[in-house]
């Protein structure tokens, strides 16, 4: 993998490339023959790193990074969390965490289209402990600038996660955020984004059905930026070293 990057870097092509460390190994990239921009993402206990941002991602991508939200009621996170986006966006405000989960809420209890036996298990599930990744206070938020640069190489540390759910969560955001950029910009820089040990992120075998659940629309999601993105010049490399590990859903 090193061979490859170091490769793609110094080609006359120059794509941007990206590299998700769930080991948080820097030596496995210090060799590498071109600049190397280092990235940490970190949870809400640690002072450092840097945060995610719901402003990053389109408004029906907030299911993935909710767990515990059953299948059934995906849709109308969907169709709430549209309108929320939207509703900040008119009034010129900010999108972060605590405003957009406030605003779903508030339509979760007032919409009369919701049925009843759907409603606190939508407010549950909005409180994930997963979201807390996001608009973290005092830290600076990753973003598709901050990457998207012909030949520059960025690798982005899981490591500092304390779960698998978050260091998943944090793999989907990055994949998700650039796919976001690159269906809206017009820019011609490719993208090729690594990510390595992928088992480990979105795993084949799940025991519980709940997370079982979970990971089938993370698969699908998956899935389809994996074959929409090669329109938008954005490749994606899993790497593992347990191939049957790897979801076939994913690819």
């Amino acid at each position: 993998m090193k061979l490859l990057i170091e490769s793609l870097a110094n080609s006359s092509e120059r794509p941007a490339i990206v590299v998700i460390d769930v080991e948080g190994m820097p030596h496995e990239y210090a060799s590498i023959n071109a600049p190397i921009h280092r990235i940490t993402l970190t949870s809400p206990q640690d002072n450092n790193g840097m945060s995610l941002s719901l402003s990053e991602i389109s408004p029906e991508d907030l299911q993935y990074f909710i767990p515990e939200l059953p299948s059934k009621s995906a849709d109308i996170l969907d169709r709430l969390s549209s309108q929320a986006y939207a509703s900040l966006q008119r009034q010129n405000r900010n999108i972060t965490k605590d405003q957009l989960i406030t605003s779903i809420q508030y339509a979760v209890q007032s919409d009369i289209t919701i049925h009843f036996s759907q409603r606190p298990a939508i407010l549950r599930a909005l409180q994930s402990s997963t979201l807390a990744l996001f608009d973290q206070v005092q830290k600076p938020i990753i973003t598709a600038q901050n990457i998207l640069k012909p030949g520059k190489v960025t690798v982005i540390d899981l490591s500092q996660l304390q779960h698998d759910s978050q260091q998943c969560s944090a793999a989907l955001y990055i994949l998700t955020m650039l796919h976001k950029h690159k269906l809206l910009c017009r820019e011609e820089v490719g993208l090729l984004l690594f990510i390595d040990e992928v088992s480990r992120i979105f795993p084949k075998q799940v025991s519980s059905e709940p997370r079982r659940d979970y990971f089938q629309r993370v698969a699908r999601k998956v899935s389809e930026i994996t074959h929409r993105g090669r329109k938008k010049k954005y490749g994606i490399v899993f790497a593992t070293q347990l191939p049957k590990d790897i979801d076939k859903g994913i690819v």
